[in-house]
């Protein structure tokens, strides 16, 4: 093994060697910036080790060539603290406890180094940019890595990364493989490796040579979620707002989302060029900078529209890397635009610019209504409401409801519930963390801004697993009850003034006076 200091001049450089292939200077200031934010001190070599993902890679394809290509990796761990090689092996030998117990605490992740001169970075898993005052970062797809290092058990909470080989997977590959890393702790499936993910992409193209790849299509990327076992949800998305929610409800469920991009060069003119295709992870986001959704009756106010930042597992830079919203980008090129950390092409001063093309999530076969159903579930309630409210001037102000819309598992939404404390009641509490529910549900949450402060006020929860236009709505959660009875009031008005009663309508008049019809005037309630 090597000890080194990160911190020092020899140190940084040595790093770099081991990882970083002439002239990848977009991929080497990504990886530096990413270890100064986490603090990084120090870092141990381990040699001769064993990777299974390098290793089915290369029985699968590298093994046949006639170059000896080496089957061993090596593997870096990196802390935040000085750890000496002298102290460190002293330690390890008395099994000193609290010696140990300081370098776990400081441990930071790791990279598998893979003898491949123009791919070296394999399987990586470092620790999230640390928190900070008013970042607001989230990183719902993460998960726990267990690591063993000269019998010392070590654990990093982080999402699977590697660079693209060129050979056996291109980007998209790589992007269904961090994605996978998590979908198969969440859904129970087996996590193939990145060569095997090719050739269940390419299982039904068989006029396309699988080694070496040219990268894969949507379609391709969705063949191989089946094969795996899973179903998807495909959308292109029309605008920004779109993308912010569609990612905000499925990575609230802590399930990592693909992303087809197309990039693009951006020149002083205005003008954009050299398109490339590409695919990345999305892992988690963040809201710093952000401002409330613009309010319109032709639209829900979303609570996601606040997303500033998407953070993702870009294979050609490093983990968690930025994806930046540009603001007013719809109006002025008429499709929605992110800045990347790519450098340009023609000018290294600026950066690519990147389109969202498709939003492909991975999802249990179960999960069988998406985000767009129940978004218009919802915007046909509101709509309902407005239509009532909107008569009186006085109280106008009530509709401007702020959304937020997500997928959940019925215990995350019992253990909220357990820890809310502005519940209608007890007795309302009690109800909900005793009933029977779904294990897949979509939540959406009503909420109001009043004297600077958020305030929630009902919630709709809606089975994930029924049928489209099937009876989904399997409850609703008071948490003001003066303006949750105002806002029932206002649709039950509505519902007795209609001519012609949709299934829809019935359904969410039925599941209210189902279940809450105690807490309405008698004059509300209907036949």
């Amino acid at each position: 093994m090597v000890f080194s200091d990160f911190e020092s001049v020899e140190g940084e450089k040595y790093l770099s060697e081991i990882l970083f292939k002439q002239g990848d200077s977009s991929r080497k200031k990504s990886f530096t910036d990413y270890f100064k934010k986490l603090n990084l001190s120090t870092f141990i070599l381990e040699d001769n080790y064993i990777d299974k993902d390098y290793l089915v890679d290369y029985s699968n394809y590298i093994s046949l060539c006639y170059h000896p290509y080496e089957r061993f990796c090596k593997r870096i761990h990196f802390f935040s603290i000085k750890v000496e090689e002298k102290d460190f092996l002293e330690a390890v030998v008395k099994n000193d406890i609290k010696v140990l117990e300081t370098i776990k605490q400081s441990y930071l992740g790791f990279i598998v180094v893979r003898p491949l001169n123009g791919a070296k970075i394999g399987k990586t898993c470092l620790k999230t940019y640390p928190s900070e005052v008013n970042k607001l970062r989230y990183y719902p797809a993460t998960r726990s890595y267990n690591v063993n290092l000269m019998g010392i058990e070590m654990t990093v909470n982080s999402l699977a990364f590697q660079e693209q080989d060129q050979t056996t997977a291109m980007c998209a590959s790589i992007a269904l493989w961090s994605a996978l890393q998590k979908t198969g702790k969440l859904f129970q499936h087996r996590i193939p490796t990145p060569s095997e993910i090719t050739t269940y992409a390419l299982s039904q193209s068989s006029h396309i040579t699988k080694f070496p790849n040219s990268g894969l299509t949507v379609e391709q990327i969705c063949v191989c979620l089946n094969y795996v076992g899973l179903n998807n949800f495909l959308y292109k998305p029309k605008n920004d707002k779109e993308i912010k929610a569609i990612i905000y409800s499925y990575l609230s469920a802590n399930i990592p989302v693909i992303l087809a991009l197309t990039l693009y060069d951006h020149h002083d003119n205005g003008v954009y060029s050299n398109p490339q295709h590409h695919a990345v992870t999305v892992g988690g986001f963040g809201f710093q900078g952000g401002s409330p959704d613009i309010y319109s009756s032709l639209d829900l106010q979303l609570h996601s529209s606040k997303i500033t930042r998407l953070f993702n597992h870009d294979d050609q830079l490093c983990p968690f890397s930025k994806l930046k919203f540009i603001k007013g980008s719809v109006q002025k090129n008429e499709f929605q635009l992110l800045k990347t950390s790519w450098a340009n092409n023609k000018n290294r001063g600026k950066k690519k610019i990147a389109k969202v093309d498709a939003i492909i999530v991975p999802l249990y076969h179960k999960i069988r209504l998406n985000y767009i159903d129940i978004y218009s579930y919802v915007y046909f309630y509101e709509n309902a409401m407005i239509g009532i409210i909107s008569k009186n001037e006085m109280i106008s102000i009530l509709i401007k409801i702020e959304w937020e819309i997500f997928l959940s598992l019925s215990n995350s939404l019992k253990e909220d519930i357990l820890e809310a404390k502005n519940i209608l009641d007890a007795e309302h509490k009690l109800e909900i963390l005793s009933k029977s529910y779904p294990k897949y549900l979509w939540r959406a949450k009503a909420s109001i801004y009043a004297g600077g402060r958020r305030v929630e006020v009902f919630e709709i929860v809606f089975d994930a697993t029924d049928i489209k236009n099937g009876n989904s709505i399997v409850d609703f959660i008071i948490y003001d009850n003066s303006l949750f009875e105002f806002y029932v009031n206002s649709y039950l008005d509505y519902y007795k003034n209609l001519l012609v009663i949709t299934e829809l309508d019935k359904s969410f008049f039925v599941k209210i006076n189902e279940i809450y019809g105690r807490y309405f005037s008698k004059n509300s309630s209907g036949d």
